[in-house]
């Protein structure tokens, strides 16, 4: 999980060009157990964006050495603030547009329970 956040983060601060904050780490899917030893990858993408915050998503994924087949193992969603508003994410193709209308619902759930926004 650690790996997960700090890929996030990284992501949010190269999209930002500035300070990023973690304000909230939504659904976590736990698909498949990770053995000891094994070969982890990991892929990030803004999901999302709304003024300034960004929902990010973490895609995790191991792969067996021999076969050099991959399952995925987790998938990790993040609402990260910046100190500026951020531009949007349009998505162009109909896998952007899932991950963008995932990522909108995730930060519509933080917002619902954040009355401060």
């Amino acid at each position: 999980m650690r790996q997960a956040t700090e890929i996030a983060y990284t992501n949010a601060i190269l999209f930002c060009r500035g300070r990023a904050y973690i304000r909230a780490v939504g659904n976590i899917q736990f698909k498949k157990p990770v053995e000891i030893g094994s070969v982890i990858f990991y892929s990030s993408e803004i999901a999302y964006v709304e003024d300034k915050y960004m929902q990010i998503r973490v895609h995790t994924e191991v792969e067996d050495v021999k076969s050099g087949r991959r399952d995925t193992t987790n998938v990790f969603h993040f609402t990260i603030e910046s100190d500026s508003a951020l531009p949007k994410v349009v998505p162009k193709t109909y896998g952007e547009s899932m991950l963008y209308l995932s990522g909108r619902r995730q930060f519509m759930n933080f917002k619902s329970r954040n009355d401060d926004l």
